[in-house]
């Protein structure tokens, strides 16, 4: 399995109230701006009523108020790795007018069969997208796959596995053994989950003609709707991190636990109760890319050298990008709320209607728990999986919305809309189907 998969999966299982109201930000001038209010209505259908279209985004250098009052750190110049994060080039900003050409998508993308990559790299190409795109695969990556990544234009990056550096205290034993010893060249200083990042940062940079805006994201659980450097796609400045839903903050232990035996609970004032950001996507110009992979990786190397900062889990690379952008280590990136920005983070949503529907089945007409996970939502006709009025996150043809209603380009943690939209019907959708691979099978 890929290693960057379960980041931000930690929204499933979590317990989520049901009615949440999102306080106001402040914007750069210090106003406040009514944002987007998420509720569960009485039948669990999640709705979202949109206050303010225009919704900015949060500028590392004045971060939205916690719910106690507490302020953040302030931005800083230099990260505390050594990492200087002060050029004013960080800070530009980049609009490619509708050309992708100039564009990277880059992903790490191990273990995954050919589907995937007709779902992502075919669903991407069919946007018309036309700039770089750069994957890790395994060393035992199929051949089939590299015909198909040479037909579509994809650049692998092909994994080569060693033997860890550093020291790990993680019990022996369990499904993480495997992943305690074994590193991704040339970086066995870190765990191999959080190899994607300097990888990531070494594949861009040795890529001269990656010159336009990047994005870094999860391969398995994306699809593309739109191009997200294409016509109407709007400039990049800086950094772009995206935030779950409203609902999902970072007193989630996925942030909370690993950030409080880490860094210590006197940091907590920092960083603690604000929006969760998702490590999955990321945004930015060459520049700032390149410099939040550097800080990433710095920082990564910090707490694969103190014992107290390993974890036996998939998912704290999430409390080490949430940490450096709530402590002013990165403040040339700006939060972009959920469902406004180019990515749209659906998992939280998606494992909310999901659920309640499966349950609603089981409950009120005796379904047993696959039959009625394995249906269409409410309000689905012969051109959609999901009403649009019922839920308020699709339009009427099954592709998912912004807040405003517009189609959102890209989206990611789709599958937790469950078995009827992931494997029945988003399958038969031409956006998703891609001749090509078909051909390389043969």
């Amino acid at each position: 399995a890929s290693g960057v998969w379960a980041v931000c999966k930690y929204a499933l299982g979590i317990g989520i109230p049901l009615t949440i109201g999102l306080g106001a930000y402040v914007n750069q001038q210090g106003g406040d701006q009514p944002q987007l209010s998420p509720l569960l209505n009485a039948n669990s259908r999640l709705t979202t009523a949109v206050q303010d279209e225009t919704v900015p985004a949060i500028a590392n250098t004045v971060q939205p108020p916690k719910q106690g009052g507490n302020q953040p750190g302030s931005a800083k110049t230099t990260t505390d790795t050594g990492v200087d994060v002060s050029d004013p080039a960080l800070f530009d900003t980049v609009d490619l007018k509708g050309d992708s050409s100039t564009a990277t998508v880059m992903g790490m993308a191990t273990g995954y069969d050919l589907s995937v990559f007709e779902r992502f790299v075919g669903g991407l190409r069919n946007t018309g997208y036309k700039g770089h795109i750069i994957l890790g695969v395994a060393p035992d990556v199929s051949d089939d796959i590299l015909k198909y990544f040479d037909a579509r234009g994809v650049t692998p990056k092909i994994q080569k596995y060693v033997n860890c550096t550093y020291g790990s205290e993680m019990p022996v034993g369990g499904v993480h053994d495997n992943e305690r010893q074994t590193c991704a060249y040339p970086y066995p200083d870190i765990k191999i989950r959080w190899s994607r990042f300097p990888l990531q940062r070494d594949w861009l940079r040795d890529c001269a003609t990656c010159t336009g805006p990047v994005l870094i994201m999860d391969v398995r659980d994306s699809i593309f709707q739109l191009d997200p450097f294409g016509p109407g796609s709007p400039p990049i400045k800086g950094l772009q991190v995206f935030q779950e839903h409203p609902n999902q903050t970072t007193k989630h232990w996925i942030t909370n636990g690993p950030l409080s035996n880490c860094k210590g609970r006197e940091t907590k004032p920092l960083w603690f109760n604000m929006p969760m950001l998702c490590s999955g996507t990321t945004i930015g110009t060459r520049a700032a890319m390149l410099k939040y992979l550097e800080a990433m990786y710095g920082e990564m190397k910090d707490w694969a050298a103190q014992t107290k900062c390993h974890f036996s889990l998939n998912g704290d690379d999430q409390s080490i990008h949430n940490y450096l952008f709530y402590t002013g280590q990165l403040p040339f990136a700006n939060s972009i709320p959920n469902r406004v920005g180019i990515v749209n983070t659906a998992g939280v949503e998606g494992s909310v209607v999901f659920k309640a529907w499966r349950q609603q089945g089981m409950d009120e007409e005796g379904l047993e728990q696959g039959i009625s996970a394995n249906r269409p939502f409410p309000g689905a006709t012969d051109k959609t999986w999901m009403g649009p009025k019922e839920y308020n996150l699709t339009d009427e043809f099954g592709f998912f919305t912004q807040a405003d209603g517009t189609r959102s380009r890209v989206v990611h943690q789709a599958d937790r809309f469950g078995m009827y939209y992931w494997h029945r019907w988003l399958p038969k959708q031409s956006f998703v189907q891609d001749p090509m691979a078909r051909a390389a099978r043969k």
